[in-house]
């Protein structure tokens, strides 16, 4: 499952958002969806390293300008773990 974190600039201050549903019209037509800001600096941190962590997985599947989906596929001798297994090792690290 991936994570419904929400990372946005705004002008250079950053705000955190989770969610308990992506923000897709199927989501939002027939339900009600919670997002919350997260404000706690260390909780900021934390959602910062998921989705760093989720952002480097090397076999995610990238939107293609035209709607499609295409599946990265990692270079020779590249770490292949992908967001699950860093995300275990985040859970241990700070465990």
């Amino acid at each position: 499952e991936h994570a419904r974190i929400y990372h946005f600039a705004n002008g250079g201050d950053a705000e955190y958002y989770i969610g308990s549903a992506d923000w897709r019209p199927r989501n939002l037509r027939r339900r009600v969806e919670v997002v919350t800001p997260v404000r706690d600096p260390a909780c900021c941190r934390q959602l910062d390293a998921i989705l760093e962590a989720e952002l480097a997985d090397p076999t995610a599947w990238e939107l293609e300008p035209d709607g499609g989906y295409r599946q990265r596929r990692p270079e020779a001798g590249a770490d292949r773990r992908g967001s699950q297994e860093r995300l275990l090792d985040l859970a241990s690290a700070t465990a």
